[in-house]
């Protein structure tokens, strides 16, 4: 619910307290580490729209067919600076974007 109304801070003193307290929440036991991976991947997803609009390639995208170059690259250049947060984008990844936004630049 915190993550719908945009409360980032919430989500991850929620995500922090299941973390720390991992052995009271045995319904994620068996899955622990992708559920992790998915409810650190929503709370960065969210911030990405929080601060940019856009939450993902296809968001990307469209910010470069509307001519929104200067925004599409601090999105991509975001999410090169914290990539640890976003785990989801490889190598491949980036070189992708880079060269779409290469050819907008263009």
């Amino acid at each position: 619910m915190a993550l719908q109304s945009g409360d980032i801070d919430k989500c991850k003193e929620w995500l922090q307290h299941i973390i720390n307290n991992k052995k009271q929440f045995p319904q994620y036991q068996s899955t622990w580490d992708n559920w992790l991976k998915d409810r650190k991947q929503e709370i960065s997803q969210q911030e990405l729209f929080k601060k940019f609009g856009m939450r993902k390639t296809a968001d990307f995208r469209q910010t470069l067919e509307k001519g929104k170059v200067k925004e599409a690259k601090e999105w991509l250049q975001y999410i090169l600076d914290n990539r640890d947060q976003f785990p989801q984008y490889n190598d491949n990844w980036f070189e992708d974007r880079q060269r779409e936004l290469g050819q907008a630049q263009k």
